[in-house]
Order: structure tokens, then sequence, then C-alpha cells
């Protein structure tokens, strides 16, 4: 149960692009585009940048929301657990004696997807150079009061920003994964069942309160 997660965080400072990612915490992360770059320029994009997401992610994170947008994107994750993390293989054949070696294990791992996706768009579009500010953002979520609000304000973005009139029209968010029930890595039960089910979930998401932003902290 998410409810489980906030019972065993360990308070770490918030909003700082280099606050390390433990396992076991949830956290909110986003990413821009340097200048004025974009992400995403067609629709193949955005299925490349998630599959490569979970390629290089899906051993060590649980996705529960993200959001992606021509030019920023948004996830809310969970780290996996410690046992999880050190039985890696990738984890195992790192030998870099550094301090707080599990969560500089984490940040490599989602650099190198970065860095994937950065060089395929690279090749295809014939540009040089960084594609994503760095580092990535990154903020704990300490509280269930957090949670909740930053669920809804990851899928209510697209309007925030003017990219859609209103929800219901952005592809790119998990939240048409959970409307329409698809059978992907985002769709998580624990999601629905934390909003008291699929009417929950749409009523949260329809709510016009816009305190629903207010209180969120990050730069896009």
């Amino acid at each position: 149960m998410i409810t489980v997660f906030f019972l065993i965080l360990i308070l770490t400072p918030m909003s700082t692009s280099n606050q390390l990612l433990y396992p076991g915490h949830i956290y909110h992360l986003w990413s821009h585009a340097v200048s004025q770059d974009n992400l995403f320029i067609e629709k193949e994009n955005y299925r490349f940048f998630l599959s490569r997401y979970f390629a290089y992610t899906g051993s060590i994170i649980s996705t529960f929301a993200y959001c992606l947008m021509p030019n920023h994107i948004h996830f809310l994750i969970k780290i996996m657990d410690e046992n999880r993390i050190v039985n890696h293989p990738k984890y195992k054949k790192d030998n870099q004696p550094v301090e707080n070696k599990i969560p500089h294990f984490i940040s490599r791992q989602i650099g190198h997807f970065f860095n994937s996706y950065t060089k395929s768009f690279n090749n295809q579009y014939g540009r040089r150079g960084s594609l994503f500010e760095r580092p990535f953002g990154r903020n704990l979520i300490d509280s269930e009061d957090y949670y909740t609000k930053m669920v809804i304000y990851i899928h209510r973005n697209p309007v925030k920003h003017g990219f859609a009139k209103n929800i219901h029209e952005w592809p790119y968010s998990s939240r048409h994964s959970y409307v329409n029930n698809l059978d992907d890595k985002v769709r998580n039960e624990g999601v629905l069942e934390w909003f008291g089910g699929f009417d929950g979930f749409i009523h949260a998401h329809l709510e016009e309160d816009e305190t629903y932003h207010s209180k969120m902290i990050e730069r896009s």
C-alpha cells in the first residue's frame, strides 16, 4: 500500500537538483530541454522516449505518474528497495569506491537513460550537444498530501502550460493509461486505490481548485 511508503521515509532536504535518491523513497523528477529546444518533434519521439525510459529504469524504479510535453517532462516515481538495487547486475559490476554508492548508482542509471535518448534524437535530427538541462530536478515526496497533489499536478501540467485546453486532449501522460485501462508498465492499481477508486481518480483530476497547483515546488 502507498500509505506504508510515507511511514518509512528518512527525510532529506527538498527542492534541490543534487538531492540524493534513496531506495524506498518517492520522488518527483522533472527535466527541461536546453535553451529553446524541444524534446519531442513528432509522435514517435514520445513512444521511443518511454521505451528507453522503461528499458533503463524499469528494474530500479516504479512509476506512478508521468507527463511528457514538447519541452519538459515530469515523473512521479518510487525507488525500489535496497535489496533490489544491490542485486542489480550493473550495480554488482560497479567497483567505484564512492560515498553513498547506491544513490549515485540510481542517478547514473537515470542519467544513462537521458544520454541514450539524446544520442538517438541527435542522430535522427542532425543536432549536436546536450538535449536536457543538467542535473535533472528531483523533490522528495514526504507526505500523503504532497503525493496526492503531485499526481494531479503532473497530469494537469499540459493545461497549465497551454499545450491543451483540458486534460482529456493530452495523450502523452499516464492519466491516459489510467482512464483507458491500458495494459502498460505505468498502470498501478495502488494509485487508483489511493483516490478511492476510478471515480475518485477522475473527480480529483477535474477539480478546478487552483490549490492543486499553488503549493507545488518546481521550476517548469
